[in-house]
């Protein structure tokens, strides 16, 4: 089941990404897949473009890099938050809405929409946690 973040912008899970019919209505044409290895971009041989990650849904997988030098300067933020604020933002520029979607939709995608608000907002974490939350009940980030 998917729910709507922001106008163009939302998150679900796998099946979601595989509904032809929620992706036609909501007019998205732009996936942010953070299951990459769990979840295939069946869309993309249709014209559909995929972002893809290779998160794991565990809780010793590290996301985000600790290491600055990892971090090159030329996006205002550091991978892989630089590349989903770009992709989203530049798709909805340009009119194409864009799903967030991990295997259940309660975590890494999750975890992606709550990182996409904080950088595009400037909200602390739990403003961006607390809107999702409040939209989506059965969320459950790994630590």
């Amino acid at each position: 089941m998917a729910l709507k973040i922001k106008d163009g912008l939302f998150l679900g899970d796998a099946d979601t990404s595989y509904d032809p019919e929620f992706l036609e209505l909501n007019k998205v044409s732009n996936l942010v897949n953070l299951a990459g290895r769990e979840v295939q971009n069946i869309w993309a041989a249709h014209g559909l473009v995929y972002l893809t990650f290779l998160w794991e849904d565990r809780s010793n997988f590290r996301i985000f890099s600790e290491n600055e030098s990892d971090w090159d300067g030329s996006r205002l933020y550091p991978p892989p938050l630089g590349e989903i604020v770009d992709f989203i933002d530049g798709s909805l520029k340009h009119g194409i809405s864009v799903l967030l979607f991990s295997t259940k939709g309660t975590g890494r995608s999750v975890l992606a929409a709550c990182a996409y608000l904080m950088c595009k907002y400037q909200w602390g974490f739990e403003k961006a946690f607390d809107l999702i939350h409040s939209k989506k009940r059965d969320v459950s980030l790994n630590k």
